[in-house]
């Protein structure tokens, strides 16, 4: 069973994220960044999903960036819903009406307003890509029991919407909080989460907890397990260039593959690719470091053996490395 690396870029349009929730005019001004890191990763023979939102799809300019690579078998165009910024808006998101954070999440909208706005968007990216999309990620992460349904129906295969151990309930989102890395089966969908754990000054503690859900559990809840954890410098990080080094990046990746986990997601939002367009890059020197990590990365995590792959593919894992459940 080879190991496999997916990069999913969350590909939308820019936003404060400091601010309220709104609609309004979709900005995309990092494009050219976008061209350039996906080539430089295509270069390195690496596989590109591009899951792209309302925002950015709708934008001018959008068809001729999905022409640019529509041809190429290294490159998967899949769906991001954010529901606040996709059409049709009914009563739940009328025009006049502040959006509340809790509507941000897919998963709680009304099931049929959920199902038409992903219906939506995949017959948009469907038309401009000449292709539908079969892997969904989930704005926010908000998946839920409600979009399995809808998600089914309308083709999709894969899921890359899970958010290992975070817990989103203080928003009204959903609580992951006992999912790890393994890949599920619910009906005809694969989700494969997107890749988390713990990283430790000591090599055996980072294992133990990226590979025992309940012992990284009991330490959570006991204060001498918070204690531990805490002077032992335990940190949970996504691999991720937003927020988290090459070093910690490598290290999270090594533990999951000696731990067995072997389906890996390297993702990030596009707009971090420039300077101060998302919280995790500030100015110039930042967004410069930030795409040289992310290809440092990938040219690492490719001479280790990581087998370059789209997410769509996942739909094809053997059933002896699934789960079988629901998102509940």
């Amino acid at each position: 069973m080879s190991n496999k690396l997916a990069i999913v870029i969350h590909t939308e349009g820019e936003f404060d994220w400091n601010k309220e929730f709104k609609r309004g005019k979709p900005a995309v001004n990092h494009l050219d960044a976008l061209k350039k890191i996906s080539d430089n990763l295509l270069a390195l023979n690496a596989k590109i999903t591009f899951a792209l939102d309302y925002d950015f799809i709708s934008t001018p300019f959008a068809p001729s960036f999905i022409d640019k690579y529509s041809n190429n078998v290294n490159i998967e165009f899949a769906t991001h819903l954010h529901p606040w910024i996709t059409p049709p808006f009914e009563s739940e998101y009328s025009n006049n009406d502040r959006i509340a954070e809790w509507e941000t999440y897919p998963c709680n909208l009304n099931p049929q307003l959920e199902k038409r706005k992903l219906e939506f968007l995949t017959d948009k990216i469907a038309t401009i890509a000449k292709a539908r999309p079969v892997t969904y990620l989930a704005g926010r992460y908000g998946i839920g029991p409600t979009s399995l349904k809808g998600l089914g129906e309308l083709g999709y295969r894969v899921d890359v919407s899970i958010s290992p151990y975070a817990n989103f309930s203080f928003q009204e989102g959903p609580d992951f909080s006992q999912f790890d890395n393994h890949c599920i089966k619910a009906g005809d969908l694969v989700f494969v989460p997107h890749t988390t754990g713990y990283i430790s000054i000591f090599k055996w503690l980072e294992d133990r907890l990226n590979k025992d859900l309940k012992f990284k559990n009991t330490l959570e809840i006991n204060w001498w397990g918070k204690l531990a954890m805490k002077l032992l410098f335990v940190k949970r990080i996504r691999l991720s260039p937003e927020g988290y080094s090459l070093k910690q990046m490598k290290r999270l990746t090594e533990s999951l593959l000696r731990v067995g986990f072997s389906n890996l997601i390297l993702s990030f939002h596009s707009p971090s690719l420039v300077p101060d367009k998302t919280p995790y890059v500030g100015g110039n020197k930042d967004a410069t470091m930030f795409n040289i990590k992310v290809v440092e990365f990938v040219d690492w995590a490719l001479n280790q053996g990581l087998k370059p792959t789209v997410a769509k593919d996942f739909a094809r894992l053997k059933s002896n490395v699934l789960k079988t459940g629901l998102i509940k």
